[in-house]
């Protein structure tokens, strides 16, 4: 079996969540390309995935179409990735919320949206603390706005 089909054959925490095992491997490598295409092969093989697997895994896919610079495809899989609003329990409606406005956030980075981006921000902000006191993903929509104009895996890692 070679390495894409062993990497297709793994549970979902482990291609998605796992360093060095599944698309994250190739991310490592620098193989952004080819680890998107491996999340877009792992989405069209696993149909049993659940509804926010499906979700987490579009946008890793958006990400790493993203690092490769291809914003097309990159946006494509973002707008696959907003929060499924059936089935959510009202406790879990802010991280939904916060979450989605991060994907808005992101989709006006790669559109070169500034006012939109700093409108999401301004959403996102108003999302759930983590445990360390942070609120979800704002640094990363901090860092897109700091880092506006340069490529997306440049703002996204702020280098």
């Amino acid at each position: 079996m070679d390495e894409e089909q062993s990497s297709l054959s793994l549970g979902y925490d482990a291609f998605d969540q796992t360093p060095n095992q599944g698309w994250r491997r190739l991310s490592k490598m620098e193989c952004y390309c080819q680890a998107a295409g491996l999340i877009v092969s792992y989405l069209n093989t696993n149909t049993n995935l659940r509804g926010n697997e499906r979700e987490i895994l579009a946008f890793h896919a958006g990400q790493m179409f993203a690092y490769d610079n291809n914003y097309e495809s990159a946006i494509s899989f973002f707008e696959q990735s907003f929060s499924s609003p059936e089935g959510v329990p009202p406790e879990f409606k802010p991280y939904s919320d916060a979450w989605d406005a991060y994907v808005n956030a992101t989709i006006a980075f790669l559109k070169q949206n500034r006012a939109a981006l700093i409108a999401y921000r301004a959403e996102v902000a108003k999302g759930p603390s983590l445990d360390n006191g942070q609120v979800m993903n704002l640094g990363v929509v901090d860092r897109l706005i700091e880092n506006f104009g340069r490529p997306y895996r440049q703002a996204y890692g702020g280098r």
